[in-house]
């Protein structure tokens, strides 16, 4: 491992960036074949924003590859003190997690801002969310996300809960349900109508608009290696 200046000696960064990363430490680096994205493997002792992270991300870019095309992720690691429990974690770092997940799914990200946590007892944190379909299509992904975060990143031994409560109704909210409701019953009143049409003709295999009904429900890919850097993992 390397002292994050004795890797990159020639970057300069903003005093405020560069005091958090100097007292940062790379355990590899790692490309593609391609050499079109670049992973660096970072350790901290201290917890660090992810909108600092995102800014040294692109000053390494700017810096060290002004004219090629190539990305660069830093997958960030926390060995944190003892002062530091899943809750404090959480009141510190949520603003953070809400970063990442803005960019991946914004379902999440309203479920998450929204999330009221409890820690009933060691190794357990409770997630109790606002209810609704969309959210619960989802939960596997936040469930997987929120435990990557506090157990992979930042090195706590906890599994994470879901609870839902009934959502609060806003006539902005009511509005939209209406319409996602609508959107649903079509969709249905679709496939239902394709699925005779193919009966009364002969056709078979799944109706068409099976397709079209998961791209009507928001469903986004997984971020796979790339995505929710140090969340999802190299």
């Amino acid at each position: 491992m390397k002292a994050f200046f004795e890797a990159f000696p020639n970057v300069q960064l903003p005093k405020g960036l560069h005091d958090l990363m100097e007292q940062t430490v790379i355990e590899k680096i790692t490309t593609t074949k391609a050499k079109d994205f670049l992973r660096i493997y970072l350790v901290s002792k201290n917890l660090i924003e992810k909108r600092d992270i995102h800014r040294v991300e692109k000053e390494l870019k700017k810096q060290l590859f002004p004219n090629v095309r190539i990305d660069i992720k830093i997958y960030e690691r926390f060995e944190l003190s003892a002062q530091y429990t899943p809750e404090k974690l959480l009141d510190a770092y949520r603003e953070s997690i809400l970063e990442e997940l803005m960019d991946y799914s914004h379902v999440l990200f309203v479920a998450l801002k929204n999330a009221r946590f409890s820690y009933p007892e060691e190794g357990r944190v409770i997630a109790n969310l606002e209810d609704s379909v969309l959210v619960r299509g989802k939960e596997e992904d936040l469930r997987r996300i929120l435990e990557k975060i506090l157990v992979e990143r930042c090195g706590f031994g906890v599994k994470i809960e879901l609870e839902y409560r009934e959502k609060e109704r806003t006539e902005r909210g009511e509005e939209e349900e209406q319409k996602i409701s609508r959107r649903i019953a079509e969709i249905t009143r679709n496939l239902e109508g394709k699925g005779a049409s193919g009966e009364a003709s002969g056709e078979g295999g799944a109706p068409s608009g099976e397709a079209g009904e998961g791209a009507a429900s928001g469903t986004a890919s997984a971020p796979g290696a790339t995505g929710m850097a140090g969340a999802t993992g190299a």
